[in-house]
Order: C-alpha cells, then sequence, then structure tokens
C-alpha cells in the first residue's frame, strides 16, 4: 500500500512541474510584433495541465524490478521480498593453495660409464602430505585444473639422465600417472605435466593424513666420463593451479557466520512514521544444500527495524532450535535437498514486526557442519553450494494508520514568475483504491527552509473507494474528489528560491484505519488536473 500513495503522489508533482514549463514559455507562443508598441497584456488562460488514468498493475509496474508482486486467480496482490541470506560455494570453502614439496636426494650407480651404457638408479619415493583447507582430511580428489611443475638441478651430476616420476594413485583414464623428464647434464631443467582431468587417491591410514605416494627412478646414460656417485639432484617440484571437479573425504566442523544479515523491505524506503497491519503477513527461510555434509545452523537476534520505529524483536516457535539442514547422499552427488521453515501469526509475532513498517529483518547466523563432530564421509563438486534465503509475503490485505510517507523532489517554477497575477490548480480525483491520503508539499530552498506550502490548510486529495466486506473486501464505487489551490501574486514571489519540494502525505484505510482492505491489479486512479494562470506582462 505505501507505494501506491508515494506513486500518486510523484504524479501529482508531475503536473506541477509541466505547469511550471507552461507558465514560463507561455508568452514565447505569441508574435509580440503584432502588439501595440508599448501597453500592458492581461491574458487569463486556463487549460488542462495533466491526464492520468492508472490501474494498480501500470502503478506495479514502475515499482521495483527487485521485487515481485504475485497476483492470484482473482487478481488479489501479495508482496514478495526475496533475499539471499548466505551463500558459500565449494569452490570458496575448499582453495587448495600451491603445495612446494621441494624434494632433494642422492643416489649411486655401480662401475664405469661409458658411452651408451644406461645404469638405473635404485627408486627414490617420498610421502608427501598435501595442506588442505580448513585441515580437511581428502580421500579422492578428482581435477578440473592442476600442474606438476619441476626446476631440476644436479651440481655434481656429470652425465645425462632420465627421471621417471610415478603416482601410482593419480589416474587418467584409469592409467597411473608416470612422466619423464629428460635431464641435460650441467643444466637446470624446466618441465611441468599438466594433471587436468586426474583422480588422486590419498592415504589416510595412518597418523599422517593426505599422503601422496611419489616414486623417482633416474637412469643415468653413460657418456664415457667419469663415476662421481653418489649424486646430488634438486626436483623442486611443485603442485599448481589446483581446481577439484569432485572431493570425498572428512569435511570436519566449517563454521558458518554471517552476523546482520538483511532482508530489505523497500516499500517503507520513503516511510517517515506510521503503521500498517497486515493481515496474514508470512516469512519462509529455505536451506539449499548440495554438499554431501550436514550442517547444523542457529539463527540468532532476529528483529524488524524501521529507522523511526524502535527495533522489534521477532519471538518464534516456529524456527527449529538449532535448525538441521538436511544433505544429499552420496547416491544423490549433483542434486540438492532444501530444507525450509515458514513464520506465520500462528507460530511467531511476525505480525507485530511487520506493523512498525520495518525497512530491514535482521539476523545473525551461526552454522557448523558436521555437528556430531565424529569422524565422517563427506562430498562436495566444484559447483555445490550452500544457500539460505528468505521470502517476505505480505498479501495486500490489512489496515494502516498514520502512515506518513515523505519524498523531496527537485522543482522550479520558472523564471518569468514575476507576470504572473495567480495560479488557481484544479484537481480531480476519481479513485478506485480503498485508501484516503491527506497530502501536503513544502515548497523548499536550496538550503531546506519552508517558503510555503501548496495547500493551506493540508488536505485530503484521495478519498477511499467503498468497499465490500470479507471475504473478498471488493471495490464496487468508486470516489471523486474536487481540491482547488491559489496561488496569488505575493505568494508567487515567495516562492522565487523554490529548488526542492518536500511532499508529505497521511494515509490511512477508511474508518481511521480501522476498515480491513484488499488490493487487486484491477484497481484504479483517474487524475485530472487544471490549471488556470492570470498574466500581467508590460511591453
Amino acid at each position: 500500500m505505501n507505494r501506491f500513495k508515494r506513486f500518486t503522489i510523484v504524479k501529482f508533482l508531475l503536473f506541477l512541474f509541466i505547469s511550471a514549463i507552461f507558465v514560463s514559455c507561455y508568452k514565447d507562443r505569441f508574435d509580440m510584433d503584432l502588439l501595440e508598441e508599448h501597453g500592458t497584456w492581461n491574458p487569463d488562460v486556463a487549460a488542462p495541465a495533466i491526464y492520468s488514468n492508472l490501474t494498480f498493475k501500470d502503478i506495479l509496474n514502475d515499482y521495483d524490478d527487485n521485487n515481485l508482486f504475485v497476483e492470484d486467480g482473482s487478481h488479489f496482490l501479495y508482496l514478495v521480498y526475496w533475499n539471499k541470506v548466505y551463500s558459500r560455494s565449494a569452490a570458496e570453502i575448499f582453495t587448495f593453495a600451491p603445495q612446494n614439496v621441494n624434494t632433494s636426494f642422492s643416489f649411486s650407480v655401480a662401475g664405469a660409464l661409458p658411452y651408451g651404457l644406461d645404469v638405473a638408479a635404485p627408486p627414490y619415493t617420498i610421502d608427501y602430505a598435501f595442506f588442505t583447507p580448513n585441515n580437511i582430511t581428502v580421500d579422492e580428489i578428482d581435477l578440473d585444473t592442476g600442474r606438476f611443475n619441476f626446476i631440476v638441478n644436479s651440481p655434481n651430476l656429470n652425465h645425462n639422465a632420465t627421471i621417471n616420476i610415478s603416482i601410482p594413485s593419480a589416474t587418467l583414464n584409469g592409467v597411473p600417472f608416470s612422466e619423464n623428464i629428460d635431464y641435460l647434464s650441467g643444466s637446470s631443467i624446466n618441465s611441468f605435466f599438466d594433471l587436468s582431468g586426474y583422480k588422486i587417491l590419498f592415504d589416510n591410514s595412518g597418523a599422517t593424513k593426505n599422503v601422496l605416494h611419489i616414486t623417482y627412478n633416474v637412469t643415468v646414460h653413460g657418456s664415457g666420463g667419469a663415476n662421481n656417485s653418489p649424486y646430488n639432484l634438486s626436483l623442486n617440484e611443485s603442485f599448481t593451479d589446483l581446481k577439484f571437479a569432485k572431493i570425498l573425504g572428512d569435511f570436519k566442523q566449517i563454521s558458518f557466520d554471517l552476523p546482520n544479515d538483511s532482508i530489505k523491505i523497500r516499500m517503507n524506503d520513503n516511510n517517515i512514521n506510521g503503521f500498517v497491519d497486515f493481515e496474514n503477513p508470512m516469512i519462509h527461510v529455505y536451506a539449499t544444500n548440495s554438499f554431501g555434509m550436514p550442517i547444523r545452523i542457529n539463527i540468532n537476534n532476529f528483529h524488524s527495524t524501521s529507522g523511526w520505529n524502535a527495533p522489534y524483536d521477532v519471538l518464534v516457535t516456529g524456527i527449529p532450535v538449532p535448525w538441521d539442514i538436511l544433505a544429499p547422499s552420496l547416491a544423490e552427488m549433483g542434486q540438492s535437498v532444501t530444507t525450509e521453515f515458514h513464520l506465520t501469526k500462528a507460530n511467531s509475532n511476525v505480525w507485530d514486526a511487520i506493523a512498525i513498517a520495518p525497512q530491514w529483518f535482521v539476523a545473525d547466523i551461526t552454522g557448523l557442519s558436521n555437528p556430531s563432530g565424529t569422524p565422517a564421509s563427506n562430498f562436495a563438486l566444484a559447483d555445490s553450494r550452500f544457500d539460505i534465503d528468505a521470502k517476505v509475503e505480505l498479501p495486500l490485505h490489512g489496515k494502516a494508520w498514520d502512515l506518513i510517507i515523505g519524498d523531496t523532489i527537485d522543482f522550479d517554477l520558472g523564471e518569468d514568475i514575476d507576470v504572473v497575477e495567480f495560479i488557481d490548480f484544479r484537481i480531480n480525483t476519481t479513485n478506485g483504491f480503498p485508501v484516503d491520503a491527506t497530502l501536503q508539499l513544502y515548497f523548499m530552498d536550496k538550503f531546506n527552509n519552508v517558503l510555503d506550502s501548496m495547500l493551506t490548510p493540508a488536505q485530503q486529495v484521495i478519498t477511499a473507494a467503498l468497499a465490500g466486506g470479507a471475504p473478498d473486501y471488493l471495490v464496487y464505487e468508486s470516489s471523486h474528489k474536487l481540491t482547488e489551490s491559489r496561488f496569488e501574486k505575493s505568494r508567487l514571489s515567495n516562492l522565487k528560491n523554490t529548488e526542492k519540494v518536500f511532499v508529505k502525505a497521511i494515509m490511512a484505510t477508511p474508518q481511521n484505519g480501522n476498515q480491513i482492505v484488499k488490493f487487486y491489479s484491477f484497481y484504479g486512479l483517474e487524475v485530472r488536473v487544471g490549471v488556470r494562470a492570470k498574466f500581467n506582462v508590460v511591453y
């Protein structure tokens, strides 16, 4: 209901702007050469300034693209506000830092090394423990991308050699990783291998977790030089650009904390006071989880706040405490599971929290994965997410009283105000909405000093249409209201420095806010504005 009232006020201001242009430009429409050389011209001109015929659908189409008006089969309207309260992806939670292995070892070969003789050194195996995000235990990682990098150096290897690197537990299409680096004596060799698409299984059987077994086999190619064994070899290897497609393991306990997140109620942005009593307000909260891990959430300090009324704590029995978020099973990998709860008048005081015309619903959210703390079997895909979405649903059905809406708009009466003797404004409204509105407009200078007001006193420009009773509360007869206001020359001269207009409207449903109403998309408002101006032009 708030937006309807503000929208009609803006339309009302539009005619003032058009009238200002009309006054400032009127004399330019005449050929002054046809007049006597000197004299006074006193035209008295009346003309329609604006006509508007809007349905509620027209008004809503100009409302707010970020929100949704839902219309049911009877054309009854619901105002719905969505907000993603929390969202984390697997890629955000499980970011694998570069792994700097930096293996160095010595090896020996026996006998002479004549040209053409290949001699294999004993295999050398390292057990490298991966550093994992949040110290999770990884049983399997399927890589989307990854590189295995080497910078090979040896201070005393005086023969060429081939270094074979094998990782039996890393496979691509079932084939274990096995690659060779050709080393040239006396040089530094840079090499890397693409690990994209590899599946890597980690050894977690011992006290050290996330262990990868890497074996190096060096074959020395004899070149006729001396055998300087033992040879020292530095590999400077690292794993980089690690991005996963899938992870299996124990993800431990990951914290999900988001203090003071909120749902914005945009309809109340221009509200400066008042109360709206929606008959059936609802808040729906949905948690969508495509991680293979359970999550436990606590929602704390849940309240509504308006900026002009005191914050109101939402007391509920409808929120599970704690709120256990379901997870898909291993067989459901790639799917998501939604856990939800709903707050209504029956299980909370959301009705009172909405009544203060809030701009925000605010809550602190804390949570923990694998809440039992025992070893778990979890999984995640790259696109797995944990999201909490909240929806505030306000059926446009209820009462409003002392609802004050304010808005400031730039405004200019034009440069030729001195030639105007008076301006009469006549506002005709035919209203199909069940809402009364008392309006006042304040002309202000650039320092926000009030120069004058439009209506003396403030007047009920819009009179509520007549509506029937429950359950439909349908309007059966529109209302008509004529409002007139005159600005004499003395008042117009006070407005020369006007740069802004502050619009203040006091809204109420009929019977001073005691009558329950409903809003339908076919309700409409017809506004006809006429202006009469008297000029006094000396030429």
